[in-house]
């Protein structure tokens, strides 16, 4: 596992593009886990610089221009970012390091996430970053929300809290597996059902709706 990390983090990347964006976080995610399972100081700080990295390239309103950019998929990859991100730092808040209070540059983790629901919302918001007319399918999909209940144990935001009840339980193979079995309260919501009508309605004409 030690060596799989070491070579995944050295890959590249193309520029502009994978070499910063969601792809950069995810090998971030694995160095870092890694890292601190073998206690590899180097790994652990490559997969820190990508937080540093996402919150130089954000913009004032939380946007992650390389994500933003992807055109009908604009929303999805914000959010598919956060996925990443999230579950990073909180392998690096267990070091005993206060990652999610970090800025750079007045930037912080907490404008990525307001933007998201900004857009989801009314994906007018994304300006000339993309078109309004947005792919939704991915909001029907619990394994891109495990960031969420990640981000309630240490945060109070009523939608996220509003928007991962409908898509409980969640469960990435790739950042976290069974999130919300690790750390869901259990006060939060006592029954977990899905409510396909209201999913689809939502997919399809936004969260605002």
């Amino acid at each position: 596992m030690h060596g799989l990390a070491l070579q995944h983090s050295a890959f590249p990347g193309e520029p502009e593009e994978s070499c910063c964006n969601n792809h950069f976080y995810r090998r971030a995610l694995y160095a870092t886990m890694i890292g601190v399972l073998v206690e590899d100081d180097d790994l652990f700080r490559f997969g820190v610089s990508a937080v540093y990295s996402a919150l130089h390239d954000m913009t004032e309103n939380g946007a992650l221009p390389l994500e933003v950019g992807r055109g009908r998929r604009a929303t999805h990859y914000q959010n598919y970012a956060l996925n990443y991100l999230i579950t990073n730092m909180q392998i690096i808040h267990r070091q005993g390091y206060d990652i999610f209070d970090l800025e750079y540059e007045g930037n912080d983790i907490h404008e990525g996430i307001d933007f998201l629901f900004q857009i989801l919302d009314n994906p007018a918001a994304l300006g000339d970053y993309a078109p309004q007319e947005q792919f939704t399918g991915f909001l029907r999909d619990p394994q891109y929300f495990t960031w969420m209940d990640i981000y309630l144990t240490h945060f109070d935001h009523p939608q996220v809290a509003d928007f991962v009840t409908r898509v409980r339980p969640t469960y990435n193979r790739s950042a976290g597996g069974f999130i919300t079995l690790y750390f869901m309260d259990p006060e939060a919501q006592q029954h977990i059902y899905l409510d396909e009508e209201r999913r689809s309605t939502e997919a399809f004409r936004g969260l605002g709706n």
